[in-house]
């Protein structure tokens, strides 16, 4: 019924194997042991503990052979008041006789359990095979089935007796888990002369005439005996065997789940790798220029005073205004040499180009995934790296940067310097002067300022300046956008040949969870258990 290798295969050791073979085996014995029509009543005990001389005195005849040395080498079996009578073997003499004694064990109704009285208690030998028998029989099985006799007992002391069966009780409690209620003392020698001598007082003094009658009684009520004896054995084998297999169950149940969540987490882990390649993969979709123009300014020194004339007043602040003015584009120049580093790097194609970097990101991400899945021991191969020429011409910075100064500098009508000159007040002040001749007349003086006009030169310049930096970002973003695209459509092609070698494995990954070898044997430890408990 235990079948070994589908256990094996889930992992269970050998010992634990082994364990639950000889409980269902005991489970088996105990279940389909049948009840003999005329009891066995086995002997045992170490050799020269007076088995055979017991036996012959129960009988009342020279049945079993006796001697000062092991003279029983094989069973030897008598029927007489109203049950077989079987002999075994002394223990621990030789292997092959503790077997022999062992085997007539496993078949028999009653033990006899026979120990010498002069050893003062039980011995090591005979305090294992006790031990053995209460693993074979269980101890409440073994209680009931077991007589256990004292020989030798008309050689030692009355006096002395009472204190080595205490001492036997505490040895026997100590090996079986419990001290029978009656432990019977007997000497077959004073049994036998007794009997030769017709001398009755000589037989009652043997015990031999108490431990008949107590065996008569065995053998008479043993239908009763046996049958709850087999019930409590049968029990115990039961809640052996189930234990066995619960504590199997919970241990494989534990190690399915563990395997089970590893699963799971080497699942989320792959996940995750995924999803941090999606991410890093999608920012480089919202790459956008990052160039930053600082606004123009003009500079000069300032230009005000007073004219006896309004066109005197212009004449002088045109004068004034002519470097200021002139020097726009000057300054407009040096602005654009100042972010051209940044200009170049969205404006030239290159190995220091926002081009090259969106590629060398593209392949460091699928790198960096790659190894991470390596790591999770998914079997993924090295992705062929992204290389995308971006669509950018030779002249692309010099048409940037003509862009940026489009409309800045000088242009006709719009932004002259005459405009910007008419553009400014010119205060008339009148005040009046006395003449030569005492006559008071009306002067008027003109005052001017290029405050206005130069503030209105800057904001031209700073409206027109922000309209080109608008237009020349937009530019590069749709040529940046463009060239993310194709990288990005580069990518879908590798990420679709990495997914189908994860799906594979991942696949595979599944299929082994659910064919665990766990399972079957679950299923097997299941069918046992329903076999026991039907």
């Amino acid at each position: 019924m235990i079948d070994r290798e589908v256990l094996k295969r889930a992992g269970v050791s050998d010992g634990d194997i082994k364990g639950l073979k000889q409980a269902w085996d005991a489970f088996r014995s105990a279940a389909t042991r049948k009840t003999t029509k005329v009891p066995r009543i086995v002997c045992t005990g170490i050799y020269n503990a007076g088995k055979s001389t017991l036996l012959n005195a129960l009988c009342a005849e020279e049945r079993f052979p006796t001697g000062d040395v092991p003279t029983t080498k094989k069973l030897a079996q008598s029927e007489f008041d109203g049950a077989v009578y079987i002999d075994t073997p002394g223990l621990n003499a030789e292997a092959e006789d503790d077997q022999e004694a062992r085997s007539a064990c496993d078949t028999a109704d009653f033990i006899l359990f026979v120990s010498n009285a002069q050893n003062g208690g039980i011995g090591v030998a005979e305090a294992g095979w006790l031990q053995d028998l209460r693993e074979r029989c269980t101890s409440k099985s073994l209680k009931r089935r077991m007589v256990y006799v004292l020989t030798h007992c008309g050689q030692i002391e009355e006096e002395d007796l009472p204190g080595i069966q205490s001492q036997f009780r505490q040895d026997l409690d100590r090996a079986c888990g419990f001290a029978p209620k009656e432990i019977f003392c007997v000497d077959s020698l004073v049994y036998r002369e007794g009997a030769e001598k017709n001398a009755p007082e000589l037989v009652e003094y043997s015990g031999i005439p108490r431990l008949q009658a107590h065996l008569a009684q065995r053998v008479a009520d043993a239908e009763a005996i046996l049958s709850k004896a087999q019930k409590e054995e049968l029990s115990a084998r039961r809640s052996a065997l189930l234990e066995q297999i619960e504590k199997l169950t919970a241990s494989l149940r534990s190690e399915q789940e563990e395997s089970s969540a590893r699963v799971k987490k080497k699942l989320e882990e792959i996940d995750a790798v995924w999803e941090t390649l999606e991410q890093r993969l999608k920012g480089l979709q919202g790459k956008k220029p990052d160039i930053y123009f600082d606004n123009p300014r003009v500079y000069g020194r300032s230009v005000c005073g007073e004219a006896k004339s309004k066109s005197e007043a212009k004449r002088k602040l045109r004068e004034g205004l002519s470097p200021i003015y002139n020097s726009r584009e000057r300054e407009l120049r040096q602005l654009i040499q100042e972010c051209e580093a940044a200009l170049k790097y969205y404006c030239v194609p290159g190995m220091n180009s926002v081009y090259f970097s969106v590629c060398n990101d593209a392949n460091h991400f699928f790198e960096r995934c790659v190894l991470d899945l390596q790591k999770l021991k998914v079997p993924v191969s090295k992705v062929e790296e992204i290389n995308v020429d971006p669509d950018i011409s030779s002249g692309f910075l010099s048409e940037i940067k003509a862009d940026l100064a489009d409309g800045v500098v000088r242009t006709s009508g719009v932004y002259s310097l005459d405009s910007y000159v008419d553009y400014t007040d010119i205060d008339p002040f009148t005040s009046t002067e006395r003449g030569l001749l005492g006559i008071y007349y009306d002067v008027t003086t003109y005052f001017y300022s290029d405050g206005s006009a130069t503030r209105e030169m800057e904001k031209d310049m700073r409206s027109a300046w922000k309209i080109n930096c608008d237009s020349v970002n937009w530019r590069i973003a749709m040529r940046l956008d463009n060239f993310v695209g194709k990288v990005l459509y580069e990518a879908e092609k590798r990420k679709a040949v990495l997914k189908a070698q994860i799906t594979t494995y991942r696949k595979g990954l599944k299929a082994e969870a659910a064919s665990d070898s766990i399972q079957p044997a679950l299923n097997h430890l299941l069918a046992v258990k329903k076999e026991a408990t039907k």
